[in-house]
């Protein structure tokens, strides 16, 4: 099953400095679950999730245990 995944975008200029140690972070933008861009994405994500957990038989049981 092919599966047409939302594009994320990379921004190659975010860098995180971890105690001097430089790591490349081009996903920060992700962690701001209130931005705009965060929310469009999640949501295509969502799109695409859903119609596969739908389908799952034991969604109910995972529901009730974690609600």
């Amino acid at each position: 099953m092919a599966f047409n995944y939302p594009n994320a975008r990379r921004d190659e200029t975010k860098v995180a400095d971890y105690h001097g140690n430089k790591i490349s972070d081009p996903y920060e933008w992700l962690e701001d679950p209130d931005s705009a861009e965060t929310m469009a994405f999640v949501e295509e994500q969502n799109k695409l999730t859903m119609p596969f957990l739908e389908q799952c038989a034991v969604r109910d049981r995972f529901r009730q245990r974690l609600t």
